[in-house]
């Protein structure tokens, strides 16, 4: 620590300061006056002047009065036992140098307390401020190393799914059930054409599948979009993925896009030429999947005849410009002008290709299983002729624990639930159970022959909403829409007899 030589003072010029600057208190009279002795700093034997006492300047004011707090010693008590050059002097002036308490001015006190107050205030709600900050910054700091853990645990998968797998052959049974040819080949048998058949059968896609594919789509596009970002050192840009618009990353470029990786990381139940065939044909929100209007066809046609039928069914699609895909065109055309003939009849070779079609591809997809027959038949007349031919649904009449089973599942599943009650009436379809119920097993139902005021009831609403058997039935409560349709039936015959016999009768 230095010391400031034009501070510095000596021994005796710091009693002679005290001496002439110090004044006398009311305390040191008080003090004389007790007989108290009096503390006074060191002099030289050189001053002629005797120094008064001096008190401490930590007095209290109590309820008798002023007195001294002896313990504490005074800047020049403590300086008489120092050495001049001695560290301490510094403060020791600096503190003698201070004006007295009773000089300061006490006027400002309650303000300068108030602002001392906000000021403490301010701090702490700075103080908080800044803590919360600081958490909210180290939240941020764990959310994003979940996030590069995140990262790199998929770059490992990527890497291990894009590995090339090696191929593990399996040990065959050394029994055969059949006999080779001198020429090699083996005949199937009823195992190898069923696993074949398995192999090659196409399943439909549920909707968790296609919520999969989508979501796989959106995350390819943010990926792509993001190396872009990269690779053109923008690298700012890459957390604007996430605000994408649903309209951007839908129309996308498909040719873009990874399918394999799609396939392998999202949709691991499907190929990558499946999930393209889905998204591209079905799946596409720029795909038009509204009903076909009469221009729309009619434009369809004449442009099948100016290109031709065959292998210009992309080029029809992209001149008719409905937002149609090739697929949907050669559909819409073969249904609407090159259709099957529904009344040509069935032929034992039809029958057996349709049980085989069904066998392959399953009974759920009827388009597929009509496509299977060549085009030769429709979707809707196929799912009839499996109906007729299904070995499996009977046709006889209704027995009385298939009645009461009915019954049983309509109280559980009520009237219109017909696929999930057919489930637990072996052998009959849900039109056979719906039929039943509502013709014959339903209690609301009046059964009996129509009196006359039904009859005329009847036929007024025959006239008024012709031959409407549904909304017809829906005024005549207990009557169903066939009961009314035998019945009207019914009623022309007996009208057209008594015709017939009022004429023969007018002939004789």
């Amino acid at each position: 620590m230095s010391v400031n030589p034009k501070r510095r003072v000596t021994r005796s010029q710091t009693s002679k300061n005290r001496t002439t600057d110090i004044p006398t208190t009311t305390a040191d009279t008080h003090e004389s006056n007790s007989g108290s002795p009096s503390q006074c700093p060191p002099s030289n034997a050189s001053d002629s002047v005797t120094d008064p006492p001096v008190t401490s300047s930590h007095a209290t004011p109590t309820s008798t009065g002023w007195f001294d707090t002896p313990s504490i010693q005074q800047p020049w008590e403590i300086s008489a036992g120092l050495e001049e050059d001695h560290p301490m002097y510094d403060i020791l002036d600096a503190l003698m140098e201070l004006p007295n308490v009773e000089d300061l001015p006490t006027q400002t006190f309650p303000q300068d307390q108030a602002a001392a107050l906000d000021a403490l205030q301010l701090n702490e709600q700075m103080q908080r401020l800044v803590e919360t900050q600081i958490n909210k910054i180290d939240q941020q700091i764990a959310f994003t190393e979940d996030l590069v853990k995140e990262t790199r645990n998929l770059s490992i998968l990527e890497a291990r799914i894009q590995r090339k797998k090696m191929d593990i052959h399996r040990l065959y049974s050394d029994y055969y059930d059949f006999f080779e040819a001198t020429e090699g080949t083996k005949p199937f048998t009823d195992e190898d054409r069923q696993e074949i058949l398995e192999s090659e059968r196409t399943r439909t896609w549920n909707p968790k599948d296609r919520q999969q594919l989508s979501a796989g789509i959106h995350a390819e596009v943010q990926r792509m979009i993001a190396f872009d970002h990269v690779t053109r050192n923008e690298h700012w840009r890459v957390w604007e993925v996430d605000n994408i618009p649903k309209s951007e990353w839908e129309n996308y470029p498909v040719d873009k896009l990874d399918w394999n990786r799609i396939s392998k990381l999202y949709v691991k139940t499907r190929g990558p030429m499946e999930c393209m065939i889905q998204w591209t044909t079905q799946d596409h929100p720029a795909i038009n999947k509204s009903p076909w209007k009469r221009d729309e066809s009619k434009k369809l046609a004449a442009l099948v005849e100016t290109l031709g039928y065959q292998g210009k069914w992309k080029q029809i699609a992209s001149d008719l410009n409905t937002d149609r895909t090739a697929a949907q065109c050669f559909a819409h055309y073969q249904a609407e002008y090159r259709g099957p003939d529904p009344k040509r009849p069935w032929t034992k070779e039809e029958d057996q290709d349709l049980k085989d079609a069904i066998m392959l591809v399953g009974d759920k997809n009827w388009q597929l299983v009509a496509v299977s027959l060549g085009g030769r038949r429709s979707g809707q007349q196929c799912l009839h002729r499996w109906k007729a031919i299904n070995p499996a649904i009977r046709r006889s009449r209704w027995m009385d624990e298939e009645d009461a089973a009915l019954k049983a599942a309509v109280a559980v599943y009520g009237s219109g639930n017909w696929c999930h009650i057919q489930r637990h009436i072996p052998g009959r379809t849900d039109m056979q159970c719906r039929e039943r119920w509502m013709n014959v097993l339903n209690p609301s139902l009046v059964h009996g022959k129509y009196s006359d005021e039904e009859k005329v009831k009847l036929t007024q609403l025959v006239k008024e909403f012709g031959r409407k058997w549904s909304l017809i039935a829906e005024q005549m409560p207990g009557r169903t829409d066939n009961s009314c349709l035998r019945t009207w039936n019914k009623i022309q015959r007996e009208d057209k007899k008594k015709k017939e016999k009022q004429q023969k009768d007018s002939c004789s």
